[in-house]
């Protein structure tokens, strides 16, 4: 079952939206899928909600038929496999990578590092490098795996608003409810905030979700004036070593194909949409692929009549 579609998320949305909400499954184009319901409605797209995932039980029976899930998981296979044939069509198919690092290729730590050594050489030695500078410079560098920190969880929102600014990609934590369903996350203990410090300066951070082996890597950011550091590459590296420790199973991206994502990742789940799309949302979807289509024809992707 999804994250997003767990108890725990189901509560965060009671207490942010004031409506009653429970979990129970839908049917699509032959899936059985478990999904929050609002005030009685299935939860099906949210700009927070990356993916749902069909249930695996033969004998779980829907409540009802939906003609359309917007971000389904229809598959899984190799991140090499996703890279060398999927990817370049993956568009035009609909389909999106949500990576992960899947434990269960390794039996110890190293055999982990080694496998980001063989895809980015110098990850890890250069993070360790810096670590020892800012240790150096900065004062003791401290990673905690989950700060209780409401100052430093505040400030992690803020970078992440100032980094979807500066990338112009849209802020979805502008909408109120949007943020305070992340502060609800935050305070009941269902999502723990990884953090990394150089002295007493907050200078990265993660929020993570563990459910059922899994731990689910959202909203990372960093402090800008420590970039020289890469607080970043830190924070995120000894997460993935604590999970390891921890005995979780895997550390998933989701959904989101950044490069450095793939410094790590082993599979990739497949997640696209399943039924019949909604006439307004095929039209929007086409006409965003064709202004991509025209950037990337035009040079430098500026306007085509500069």
């Amino acid at each position: 079952m999804s994250l997003f579609s767990s108890t725990a998320f189901a509560s965060a949305l009671a207490a942010v939206e004031a409506v009653p909400t429970r979990v129970a499954s839908v049917a699509c184009d032959q899936h059985v899928v478990p999904v929050v319901f609002a005030a009685g409605r299935p939860v099906l797209d949210r700009v927070w909600l990356d993916y749902l995932e069909p249930s695996t039980d033969p004998m779980l029976t829907p409540e009802v038929f939906v003609r359309y899930v917007p971000r389904l998981v229809v598959g899984k296979v190799s991140a090499e496999h996703w890279l060398a044939h999927l990817a370049p069509t993956a568009e035009r198919r609909l389909l999106r990578a949500a990576p992960t690092l899947d434990f269960s290729h390794f039996g110890t730590w190293e055999e982990v590092e080694a496998s980001i050594r063989a895809k980015r050489s110098g990850l890890v030695k250069t993070a360790e490098r810096l670590a020892r500078k800012a240790e150096r410079e900065l004062g003791p560098v401290t990673f905690t795996p989950a700060d209780p920190d409401e100052a430093a969880f505040e400030q992690l929102l803020q970078w992440k608003r100032l980094h979807y600014q500066r990338t112009g990609v849209g802020d979805p934590l502008a909408v109120p409810a949007n943020i305070e369903l992340m502060r609800w996350l935050f305070r009941s203990g269902t999502l723990e905030h990884a953090t990394v410090r150089f002295g007493e300066r907050f200078a990265a951070g993660i929020a993570l979700v563990r459910r059922s082996g899994r731990v689910y890597y959202w909203l990372p950011s960093y402090d800008t004036e420590l970039s020289t550091w890469s607080p970043g590459n830190l924070v995120l590296l000894r997460s993935i070593r604590h999970a390891y420790a921890s005995g979780e199973q895997e550390y998933d991206f989701m959904i989101g194909d950044e490069d450095y994502k793939w410094y790590f990742a082993t599979d990739v789940r497949l997640v696209g949409p399943v039924g019949t799309m909604p006439v307004v949302r095929r039209a929007r979807r086409l006409a965003g692929s064709a202004k991509r289509r025209l950037l990337a024809a035009t040079p430098s992707g500026g306007s085509a009549e500069a």
